[in-house]
């Protein structure tokens, strides 16, 4: 591990003035390092006129919902999820992101999702299909289960509050 060295010695600070200084005067040298260093590329592809997006609209929003997701399940680690109280926003985005995956979500699964006992999440499931939000769909391979999809509204909505992070 790379530690500063002390420029000022005392007998009450052997180490220098509590370090501050060495570790201030060092991180002006690698300031100026850096600088001299010229500017960092970030994405070093440059799109021109016939080449396609490097990431396109979907995907891009996509990784918002998902990020989404994974921060609802980090901050339910630290605090109760009932706190909260969004199992809706919680199935959309979870629909939205297994659409794009390409996997169908059953009934069971957006329960799930909603963090919220059955009950109330089949409540906002029926509300959001009320609000043709989302729509229900019978499996091919068995008759008990349905499968929930977002509608074209319901899609369009996600998108634009995405779109806007």
């Amino acid at each position: 591990m790379y530690a500063p060295k002390s420029f000022v010695q005392t007998e009450d600070h052997p180490d220098g003035e509590d370090g501050f200084l060495s570790v201030v005067t060092e991180l002006v040298m690698i300031t100026e390092r850096l600088a001299n260093m010229g500017p960092v590329e970030r994405n070093p592809v440059r799109p021109g006129p016939n080449t396609a997006p490097i990431i396109d609209r979907q995907t891009h929003l996509v990784g918002l919902a998902e990020e989404e997701l994974r921060r609802r399940k980090l901050r339910a680690r630290f605090l109760p999820a009932q706190f909260f109280g969004e199992a809706a926003w919680s199935m959309l985005l979870d629909l939205y992101v297994s659409e794009f995956r390409q996997r169908p979500v059953a009934t069971t699964s957006a329960c799930i999702a909603a963090d919220v006992p059955a009950s109330t999440a089949l409540r906002w499931l029926d509300l959001l299909e009320q609000r043709s939000l989302i729509e229900r769909y019978d499996s091919d391979q068995d008759r008990r289960v349905k499968f929930i999809r977002l509608t074209g509204d319901g899609r369009q909505a996600l998108e634009a509050i995405l779109s806007s992070y």
